[in-house]
């Protein structure tokens, strides 16, 4: 009996949908950037949500790095914490980074 309720082909164009998905989130994280003052706290909320989905899409898809990244980054975003601080910003950067990385493996 399979650990999947996927069969592999299912599973592999589960992932290619994901990756797909999760491609275009990292681009548009990339094309905004932190903002001060009341504009930050839009930006977080903004991001709170694509990460959300990031890590959504890849718990489902079995990108398990990628989820670890994305939910720290979530978290990071928050915006019940209020905006993320100069060094939540530079490691929400790098998550984004290494999340391109990951789907470009």
């Amino acid at each position: 009996m399979s650990d999947s309720f996927f069969t592999d082909a299912e599973l592999d164009n589960l992932r290619k949908i994901s990756k797909e998905e999760i491609g275009e989130l990292i681009e548009e994280l990339k094309g905004e950037s932190g903002a001060a003052g009341a504009a930050a706290n839009a930006w977080a909320e903004a991001a709170h949500r694509k990460f959300h989905k990031i890590t959504g899409s890849a718990g489902v898809a079995g990108l398990v790095e990628i989820g670890e990244l994305a939910a720290e980054a979530e978290s990071l975003s928050d915006p019940e914490n209020g905006p993320p601080d100069k060094s939540a910003f530079i490691r929400i950067h790098k998550i984004v980074g290494s999340i391109e990385r990951l789907l470009k493996a």
